[in-house]
């Protein structure tokens, strides 16, 4: 029997948005290819224009993109080949959901097999997941078994590998000890209480930091010239241009320049702006700009975006980046800390006071699509346990971000 975990609190059901369906080229299978070819002639009664908007691949070197042979590109204005005027899948409409090309059909569904199991989530790219609209996923386990079964069928490569799991860098940590850790971080992320969700998260950090053996120095820096509050400044600046970059899809760099990123922290400019597009913040602005607690659903739409990472086991390992659980936790306040001052710089720059629901929404779009794109290096990850493990730096990143 299938050992499949669902997330309490999620909801989910397709809106018919079609915001999926914008961006990037889905990838296809040869059976995609095959059927939707196939249909496509036969619907027109003869040629059709689908092989043309349809590029084979070279297969390339990612084992996970092997049963892939071709990809459906997007037209000039980014919306899909078969998207239609009203934002409907015209495969979808025509002739139901299967004859949809198989990422398609899985979108926005995740799952990460462990040692105990499968763990079910979903994408935030979904404006029916940010909204979190629909039915539970609770009561969706009859259908998330399937979509189980057709993603393995996609990616058959097997369980991910999560015998080398850390609680830090450096000391090793046991599945079955993790999943003990794991119990509690849900419960703290869970907790009834008014503080907002870099609250919760930084309580997950302190709970994690008690279980380390005693004298474990976390602030491990490299000798560099910046002050530990311009180290915080430039990290703030790099990661903002790294995750909520102006343009995604026309972003090709999908990894950190951690070694710039130290050679800044080496020889640090005189002064540290944040910028988001043709807008710029110093470091005074933003921590004269208080942001506080905001409006129910907008704390909400934060809070499950890290449940559901965090439950899904999402947020390191084999998860992301071989991150370690300390890394990986204060990585998501991190997040958590850049949605917030993205929002502090739009405030600033339009002289506002709040953004409302959609506009964090689309903040947070734009973190998940990046987050789906970035493949760390060996060196980026080491870079990153070195700068964000810091509970200290954790404490006043949450002072700029308040």
């Amino acid at each position: 029997m299938l050992n499949l975990h669902v997330p309490e609190g999620i909801n989910y059901e397709c809106s018919g948005c079609g915001h999926c369906c914008l961006g990037w080229p889905v990838p296809l299978t040869t059976e995609d290819y095959v059927r939707i070819c196939e249909y496509e002639e036969s619907a027109a009664g003869g040629a059709s224009g689908a092989r043309a908007a349809m590029r084979a691949l070279d297969g390339g070197s990612d084992p996970a993109l092997t049963k892939f042979t071709h990809s459906l590109e997007k037209r000039a204005d980014g919306r899909c080949e078969f998207l239609t005027e009203d934002d409907r899948c015209r495969l979808h409409v025509e002739a139901g959901p299967q004859m949809k090309p198989t990422i398609c059909q899985l979108f926005p569904y995740n799952f990460t097999e462990t040692p105990s199991g499968i763990y079910a989530s979903v994408s935030f790219v979904s404006s029916a997941a940010l909204f979190n609209a629909g039915r539970p996923l609770s009561e969706q386990n009859g259908l998330l078994e399937q979509k189980w079964e057709q993603f393995r069928r996609v990616f058959p490569e097997g369980s991910r590998n999560w015998s080398e799991i850390q609680l830090f860098s450096g000391q090793p940590l046991k599945w079955d000890e993790y999943l003990q850790m794991d119990s509690r971080l849900l419960e703290l992320l869970r907790a009834e209480q008014p503080e907002g969700i870099e609250r919760r998260l930084a309580a997950c950090s302190r709970y994690l930091v008690r279980q380390a053996p005693r004298g474990v120095d976390f602030e491990r820096m490299p000798p560099v010239e910046a002050r530990p509050k311009v180290v915080d400044q430039l990290l703030v600046k790099w990661l903002m241009e790294f995750y909520l970059t102006e343009d995604v899809y026309a972003c090709s760099s999908f990894d950190l320049y951690s070694q710039a990123l130290f050679a800044d922290c080496a020889k640090p400019p005189p002064a540290v702006m944040v910028a988001d597009g043709d807008a710029k913040c110093s470091f005074n602005q933003l921590l004269s700009f208080e942001l506080g607690l905001l409006e129910p659903d907008s704390e909400d739409l934060l809070s499950r975006f890290v449940y559901n990472k965090v439950f899904g086991k999402l947020y390191f390992g084999a998860g992301l980046a071989g991150l370690s659980v300390l890394g990986g936790i204060h990585h998501l306040l991190w997040l958590i800390a850049l949605i917030r001052l993205k929002a502090k710089i739009l405030c600033i720059s339009q002289e506002r006071t709040r953004l409302d629901f959609q506009e964090w929404a689309e903040i947070v779009r734009t973190l998940e699509r990046r987050l789906t794109r970035v493949t760390y290096s060996a060196e980026s990850t080491f870079a990153l346990e070195i700068l964000i493990t810091s509970p200290e730096r954790v404490g006043r990143i949450l002072t700029i971000a308040r």
